[in-house]
């Protein structure tokens, strides 16, 4: 994994009280490639409490739609539980929402998070300097044409204070 310097990066903040950030996708013809990765550092502001179950909705980090996002897409998810953030892949598959847990993650640490699309498949994979994970989400097919969508606080609750995450969008 290519670690990049901290500059490279743009802040993303979620504001306390909000679920978007002020970027919430670009809406632009995303005709569908193959692999989408992005490096991404979760900031000490990504440390959060929310009473049970509220604590264990999942947020959003990056991925891809295809229409409605509640219809089809394909993200990265993530929530704070004891001192990490635990990892997800979050997909929706003709209207039915599939997690899986992916790994813990550090806070501060930087990692590529890579979302890679085939005929049959998602493939989630988290890689740095000690980590290789990898999840996959069966699907029947994928468009070739939709969006990408960026950070969203929440479930049904709202950021409890502001939180950054640093990206860092490949060329892959």
């Amino acid at each position: 994994m290519i670690e990049f310097d901290i500059e490279s990066f743009k802040s993303w903040v979620i504001k306390k009280g909000k679920h978007y950030c002020s970027k919430l996708f670009r809406f632009s013809p995303y005709l569908r490639k193959e692999r989408f990765s992005q490096n991404v550092i979760f900031t000490t502001s990504c440390k959060y409490h929310l009473d049970y179950p509220d604590n264990l909705d999942i947020n959003k980090l990056f991925g891809l739609s295809y229409g409605y996002h509640h219809r089809n897409s394909a993200r990265f998810g993530w929530h704070y539980n004891a001192g990490n953030i635990q990892l997800f892949a979050y997909c929706y598959i003709n209207g039915k929402r599939k997690e899986s847990f992916i790994c813990s993650l550090k806070i501060g640490t930087q990692y590529k998070l890579t979302l890679i699309t085939t005929s049959k498949k998602y493939c989630f994979v988290v890689t740095s300097k000690e980590t290789l994970r990898q999840v996959q989400v069966p699907h029947p097919r994928i468009p070739n044409y939709g969006y990408r969508l960026n950070p969203y606080f929440g479930g049904n609750q709202v950021a409890p204070q502001e939180m950054e995450i640093l990206i860092h969008e490949n060329e892959d």
